[in-house]
């Protein structure tokens, strides 16, 4: 093989005794030059480098709004009918609903002074709306029942069991209710009603 040539001045001999780095980058040296082009390319790599992110970013907003554009008008709806804070119609035999519904009636019972347990018939229209939690706007008709309260505990009975009362006793309520459920903390909280007799 043959003898690899060095440019002039970068043999041992011509090296000086401190500082390997300054070997490479003295000025008016034979590696002066090397190094300026390191240099130089090193700052078209690094401009090129600040320049390629915006491409990426400019064709990925640019395939955002195609795909919002060519959503139909009933997909935008309910893509912004499930932003936090607003209130969505829900079914009243959602389970989340019927928990609601449940919680609301065993706190009514609780606080309400009849004798007799209350139970719901039926649930009219039912909203819920996230926030800390899961809150439900309830408007529901309850009716009175034939179970006492004192023989039936209504956090632990289903109260569905307990017939409805007829005659003089019967009593119809519309309730409006405002539930807050907190799924993480495992609780279920009646923030206010509102009940007037039909």
């Amino acid at each position: 093989m043959g003898e690899v040539q060095l440019p002039p001045g970068t043999c041992s001999g011509s090296r000086p005794s401190k500082g390997i780095g300054r070997w490479w980058a003295e000025p008016g040296g034979a590696s002066a030059e090397p190094v300026k082009a390191a240099q130089d390319g090193a700052s078209a790599l690094t401009s090129a480098a600040m320049e390629r992110p915006h491409f990426p970013l400019a064709m990925g907003l640019a395939l955002l709004a195609f795909c919002l554009l060519t959503l139909s008008p009933d997909a935008r709806a309910e893509l912004r009918s499930r932003r936090t804070g607003e209130r969505q119609t829900m079914s009243p035999n959602d389970p989340l609903v019927q928990k609601a519904a449940q919680a609301a009636v065993s706190s009514y019972n609780m606080g309400s002074n009849s004798l007799y347990y209350f139970r719901d018939t039926r649930i009219l229209d039912a909203q819920c709306q996230l926030v800390a939690g899961l809150k439900c706007y309830l408007t529901m008709d309850l009716e009175s029942t034939e179970c006492r309260k004192t023989r039936v505990s209504g956090d632990h009975t289903d109260l569905t069991a307990c017939p409805l009362a007829a005659g003089v006793q019967q009593e119809k309520l519309r309730c409006r209710f405002e539930v807050l459920q907190v799924p993480w903390k495992n609780t279920t909280q009646l923030l206010k009603h509102d009940c007037m007799q039909v």
